[in-house]
């Protein structure tokens, strides 16, 4: 008997000493996107458990993040939570961060260094575990080239120079400064695998009334990428219009004047000429009257 009693008090002080005993959990609960993207931003959140214990007084957890993550200037390494957390039967605390990504990140996986402790403070003591971050470089990119031009008509290619594929491509013209189109201002083109082209014509005008036009055409690019995000990327190209290229309203203003600069034109010649006739006549006068005061004197002598 006094060996179960023996056996009862151990099992006793055991479940004593360890619901004393803080435990906590840390786990990498969410990262968003998945994966990380190189020049954006990645959303990560812990979930931390057991700090439902009394003992543990809260918890503590610090981020230390290294290449290619980083944190922003105003933003702070250390969470804390106070003790006795408890909210709608939880007993898990969820830490989230926000980490920039270097923009030349290679694709693969990243270890991504944390701290965590109970109380409210990181110290020597503090417990540090790594979490593996997937990187990848979802998007692509695009070369645009004037492929051939005529008139108006403008030939662009499209490359996909980058690695990954973009779907549902579309390619526009948007509203700008120098041009516009007189006809459609987007096609859709389809799918571009990494490497492939192909060439899509707009008719495009210059907004200014000029012999010669040399400028910069912005085209838009849309396209979906391999997670299926809509991105939109834009593009700059060089075109050329030569001799009096302009604008309908401005070439009807132009007629207009010429009309008008026709009409002034013979008003000043039909003024012109009445001129002429009105002085013709009174000098037709003066000579008449001349001639018959002469001949008024020859019969008087």
């Amino acid at each position: 008997m006094k060996k179960y009693y023996i056996i009862a008090v151990l099992l006793i002080v055991i479940a004593t000493v360890k619901a004393d005993n803080c435990y906590l959990q840390v786990k990498l609960l969410n990262q968003d996107p998945y994966p990380a993207e190189p020049g954006n931003y990645v959303k990560i959140v812990f979930e931390v458990t057991g700090i439902e214990n009394p003992t543990c007084n809260g918890a503590s957890l610090k981020i230390m993040p290294e290449y290619p993550f980083y944190l922003d200037q105003d933003s702070d390494s250390v969470q804390t939570i106070k003790g006795g957390y408890i909210s709608e039967f939880k007993t898990s605390w969820l830490a989230g961060y926000k980490l920039r990504v270097d923009k030349n990140a290679l694709t693969g996986d990243y270890q991504l260094k944390i701290q965590y402790q109970p109380g409210q403070k990181i110290n020597e003591n503090a417990i540090q575990k790594t979490f593996p971050i997937k990187v990848e470089d979802v998007q692509t990119k695009f070369d645009v080239i004037v492929q051939d031009q005529s008139s108006n008509i403008v030939s662009l290619g499209i490359i996909n120079v980058g690695k990954n594929t973009a779907n549902s491509v579309i390619v526009k013209i948007p509203e700008q400064e120098n041009f516009m189109t007189t006809g459609i201002s987007e096609q859709i083109i389809g799918n571009l695998a990494a490497g492939d082209y192909t060439l899509v014509s707009f008719d495009i005008m210059p907004k200014k009334n000029t012999s010669r036009i040399s400028n910069e055409l912005t085209v838009q690019i849309d396209y979906t990428d391999i997670l299926g995000e809509r991105r939109s990327t834009t593009k700059n190209v060089n075109v050329v219009f030569r001799g009096n290229t302009t604008l309908p309203f401005v070439r009807s203003q132009q007629f207009r004047n010429s009309q008008n600069q026709t009409r002034f034109q013979w008003y000043y010649i039909v003024a012109a000429l009445a001129a002429v006739v009105t002085i013709y006549i009174f000098i037709k006068k003066i000579v008449h009257k001349k001639k018959d005061q002469w001949t008024e004197k020859i019969r008087k002598k």
